[in-house]
């Protein structure tokens, strides 16, 4: 069986990037959804992590960042305002139902 991918949204961040460090410390499977392909999007890459451009206000990004994810990170995803917008089963869709 595979192990589970968890999403790191706001990857390059100084949590987000913490939180990444952590879980590939513990050689878990780890992908951070990233604002733009630059360096600090490749030190995460370096680090056996997985990196998909998007942006929180693009919902068409977010799911294809949430492709095959296990569990997400995140404490962006409510300050973007997108609990707010979207209907109850779209969030169930984007939102893991393991607690981390």
């Amino acid at each position: 069986m595979n192990e589970p991918l968890y999403l790191i949204m706001g990857a390059m961040g100084a949590t987000g990037s913490a939180d990444a460090r952590e879980l590939r410390k513990q050689d878990r499977r780890v992908r951070g959804l990233v604002h733009k392909d630059n360096a600090r999007a490749e030190a995460l890459r370096t680090s056996g992590a997985e990196t998909v451009v998007g942006d929180l206000l693009d919902l068409d990004s977010i799911l294809r960042a949430m492709e095959g994810v296990a569990a997400r990170i995140s404490r962006l995803f409510r300050e973007a305002g997108w609990h707010r917008i979207m209907s109850s089963s779209l969030q169930n869709k984007l939102i893991s139902n393991h607690k981390i």
